[in-house]
């Protein structure tokens, strides 16, 4: 079926909404045991993804730890890919208040390298990971700093869906841009003391890319 049909992605943003109001409605805690159960099943069955997750692991861990162990953190990063997905369908629903009252699941740590980038009354530019729950942090980062947070990604393939993120996000303080033609607003609204949060642990094409070292192997990012 063809993901940008129009019949198809209203589908998918109705389901999209059915399920958002019951991550509201199941206990938290549940919740999270569902995604991380669905995660553990999709580690399971979905062979391709886990071949390549082994993969990648051997070759920046090999030497560190055995195949079991390999296994061990795959098997677990499933399980936490799982629980931040269920756990990222709460975050549409989220007000002030509702952040407020889960405010008690979040830590900041090295909260002074923040204090004096602000001191430099410039724009901050922050880097993250495609891992953990980052809708989840940009929302908290927005809330306790007070700071417009400019967000770098990739179109959705659902344009549906998109508009309702974007919207949400940009309730918040969080302007989303992307990556084809993203760079100069991103830079623009840095020069004007917003922030930026980049996420460059992908791999690039090299062309775009930057040659760097990661687990002692050559990569570009």
């Amino acid at each position: 079926m063809n993901i940008n049909n129009t019949i198809f992605a209203r589908i998918v943003q109705v389901l999209a909404f059915l399920l958002c109001t019951l991550a509201f409605i199941v206990p938290h805690r549940l919740w999270l045991f569902s995604g991380r159960s669905l995660g553990k099943l999709c580690y399971h069955i979905l062979k391709k993804h886990r071949d390549y997750a082994l993969a990648n692991i051997d070759f920046a861990l090999g030497d560190t730890y055995s195949k079991e162990e390999q296994k061990e953190i795959v098997y677990q990063s499933f399980s936490l890919l799982g629980m931040s997905l269920f756990d990222g369908l709460r975050c549409p629903g989220f007000v002030i208040s509702g952040l407020d009252r889960n405010e008690k699941n979040i830590s900041f740590e090295g909260w002074e390298h923040f204090e004096a980038a602000k001191a430099t009354g410039k724009g901050i530019l922050l880097l993250n990971g495609h891992f953990g729950m980052t809708e989840l942090a940009n929302l908290y980062y927005v809330k306790n700093t007070g700071r417009k947070l400019n967000f770098i990604l990739r179109r959705f393939d659902n344009q549906h869906l998109q508009k309702v993120v974007t919207a949400h996000n940009k309730k918040f303080g969080i302007r989303h841009l992307y990556k084809q033609n993203g760079l100069r607003p991103a830079m623009k609204n840095v020069m004007k003391g917003e922030d930026l949060i980049i996420f460059p642990d992908q791999s690039s094409n090299l062309k775009e890319g930057i040659h760097s070292t990661l687990f002692n192997k050559p990569s570009i990012t």
